[in-house]
């Protein structure tokens, strides 16, 4: 306990740069995401219109699913061919909308919003991280993303832990360089290097307060990629024979495991 009131105390006074709106659940890939949504008053008449917004491209929305209880009991509930498959266990109540997501990928992280006779009544997010990262305590380890770099002028990365997103840095992409560094990160960034898609900075000897998801943002704030940074140890990765791992730590999330192979 007096670990986790140092580690809390700690982070209010390093800063929170802000907790985005979306609060995302963070899954593991191949794990089953519950996509959840409350508060809704729902009665046995109203249409639902369940829709995605990906991070990855937010120009885009995807219908998911339409519930319309005044159609026969057989097809009152009907789902887009492309998630055909991967949603099971829906509950719909007066408040709320349940539903799990079956094996997630980076491209499902997004908003998943819930719209009653079409207006805009809630939604939830997720996260599932492209990557796995591991490093070991005291030591420098090197955080790489893929990019995509047409028409971009900067990239933005932050860390995420329970909800909380804390600046990292920005590179300037005109000028070959970092030219921020958030309070957390400050003088232990280095060799940031942009070559082709692939971007990635060292931090010098990292903690246990390192641990956590880092999320890279283009200037438009679209989500490029997305790794979750893990200490040796802290996990049952080396056991390839332990495929459903819970990762977690009390720092970052939990995380659904999928037997996925971290990268080094």
């Amino acid at each position: 306990m007096e670990f986790v009131t140092t580690m809390f105390a700690f982070f209010m006074l390093f800063g929170i740069v802000h907790a985005k709106e979306r609060e995302p659940k963070i899954y593991a890939r191949g794990a089953n995401a519950t996509i959840h949504i409350e508060e809704l008053e729902i009665d046995e008449k109203n249409t639902l219109e369940i829709t995605f917004s990906g991070f990855i491209s937010k120009q885009h929305v995807t219908n998911v699913m339409l519930y319309a209880p005044m159609k026969n009991q057989r097809d009152n509930i009907s789902i887009n061919t492309i998630y055909k498959g991967r949603i099971e266990m829906i509950k719909i109540e007066k408040s709320s909308l349940r539903f799990l997501l079956l094996n997630v990928d980076f491209v499902d992280s997004g908003n998943y919003t819930v719209a009653i006779d079409s207006q805009r009544k809630g939604a939830t997010s997720i996260f599932v991280p492209r990557h796995r990262l591991l490093g070991n305590n005291t030591e420098s380890m090197v955080v790489h993303f893929t990019c995509n770099i047409t028409y971009l002028s900067s990239i933005k990365i932050e860390m995420m832990i329970s909800k909380q997103n804390f600046y990292v840095l920005k590179y300037d992409v005109k000028r070959r360089n970092c030219t921020e560094e958030g309070n957390l990160y400050r003088n232990r960034i280095e060799n940031c290097v942009l070559k082709g898609s692939n971007f990635s900075f060292t931090i010098r000897k990292i903690t246990f307060v390192d641990m956590g998801m880092y999320v890279a943002w283009d200037d438009k704030d679209i989500l490029m990629d997305s790794v979750i940074v893990e200490f040796e140890g802290n996990n049952t990765a080396s056991n390839p024979g332990k495929r459903n791992t819970n990762f977690s730590s009390l720092l970052i999330p939990n995380l659904s495991g999928s037997g996925e192979e971290p990268c080094k």
